[in-house]
């Protein structure tokens, strides 16, 4: 029997690489759900975090929110980003309005194709500093600014040709959807979880008068899982799984 070894990315998540065999199979793309607040931000930054820390380079690509607010959200955890940025080993980008990214998102779906310009902000990011690690934060606010009309398949189409570019680049990366309570679907868009390698769902629930947050991993190929749900908790030092 040949025995296939798969090289594992430390996901920087205390307690969670327990859970999946000792990290992400290296270039896959995992999707982070849950509702707001509930931790996906912090998440993605801690991913990151491991990266530059281990002396990998990595880039995040924000949609959500503004860059100089996303770094005081992670100096709240000790993460001083800027200093890696500095040394080439972080690289955060927010496309602007109107960019290639924009104007080319009804081309790419109606040609069937991703367009070479959809992407250059990840390509050349990546390039630039040889990046090991990506994300995307978040995939509901690029779906949302699809053109009305567009259905499922046309969405599901969209989603996994740029899932596959970023996986032509190289890197492993960890992409984030909101998800409205009581959703029967992992995504905002009911259709990321199809494409992605992984599916990590975040969520937040009320035990009694006690609110916890519950960890579940609801998909990860190649992968033996913990599918079970853990609490986890967010510390002055980031998640912390308990399992």
């Amino acid at each position: 029997m040949i025995i296939v070894t798969i090289k594992r990315v430390p996901s920087g998540i205390t307690g969670l690489d327990n859970l999946i065999q000792g990290g992400f199979p290296d270039g896959f793309s995992i999707l982070v759900s849950g509702s707001p607040g509930v931790g996906k931000t912090i998440f993605a930054l801690q991913f990151l975090m491991e990266s530059a820390r281990r002396g990998e380079a990595g880039v995040y690509i924000a949609l959500d929110q503004r860059i100089k607010d996303i770094r005081s959200q992670a100096k709240q955890f000790g993460w001083n980003f800027q200093e890696y940025e500095a040394g080439g080993f972080v690289k955060f980008m927010r496309p602007s309005k109107g960019s290639a990214w924009d104007r080319n998102i009804a081309e790419t779906i109606k040609g069937s194709k991703i367009h070479h310009e959809i992407l250059p902000v990840i390509r050349d990011s990546v390039g630039e500093i040889d990046a090991k690690r990506l994300v995307i934060d978040s995939l509901s606010t690029l779906t949302l600014s699809l053109p009305r009309g567009f259905g499922d398949g046309e969405v599901r189409l969209f989603l996994k040709r740029l899932l596959d570019e970023m996986k032509s680049l190289g890197v492993t990366s960890v992409v984030t959807s909101d998800l409205p309570k009581d959703s029967k679907w992992l995504s905002r868009d009911r259709v990321s979880e199809f494409v992605s390698d992984g599916v990590i769902v975040l969520d937040d629930v009320v035990f009694g008068e006690d609110p916890v947050r519950i960890l579940r991993i609801a998909k990860m190929r190649e992968t033996e899982q913990d599918r079970k749900g853990h609490f986890f908790k967010i510390t002055d030092d980031g998640i912390v799984v308990e399992v």
